[in-house]
């Protein structure tokens, strides 16, 4: 997708985006995810890799979503998060987060995935 003429700080624009693979789809996270994302994201393996010291509670994980910027609120970084599903099933799996701090047309991404889905074809 080009930027010209795409006021990519206007991240309202995507709240309705969803991207669709051959194994998985990102598609806007919401707060319900929460739960599921917390069971997912509690193990050592993934938040030792996190520059925090991750989630203590599913009210936790709520606050960094809203934090990092449900889609079309109009809060947050300026960042969008996607939670990723198995494209068989729905329930996040993981979760993938794009933040432009400073360019305009530059994101910094991150992304985690639950350890029982590492490898999974």
């Amino acid at each position: 997708m080009s930027a010209e003429g795409v006021n990519i700080r206007d991240l309202r624009q995507f709240r309705d985006l969803e991207l669709v693979g051959d194994k998985v789809r990102l598609r806007p996270v919401r707060r319900d995810d929460a739960p599921a994302a917390f069971t997912l994201v509690s193990d050592d393996l993934i938040t030792r890799n996190f520059l925090w010291d991750g989630p203590s509670s599913v009210e936790d994980v709520a606050i960094a979503f809203e934090a990092m910027g449900l889609p079309g609120d109009g809060g947050g970084d300026a960042g969008y998060t996607f939670a990723i599903e198995a494209v068989t099933r729905t329930g996040i799996i993981g979760c993938i987060v794009a933040l432009s701090r400073q360019h305009p047309r530059q994101f910094d991404i991150g992304y985690w995935l639950g350890v029982p889905h590492w490898g999974a074809a």
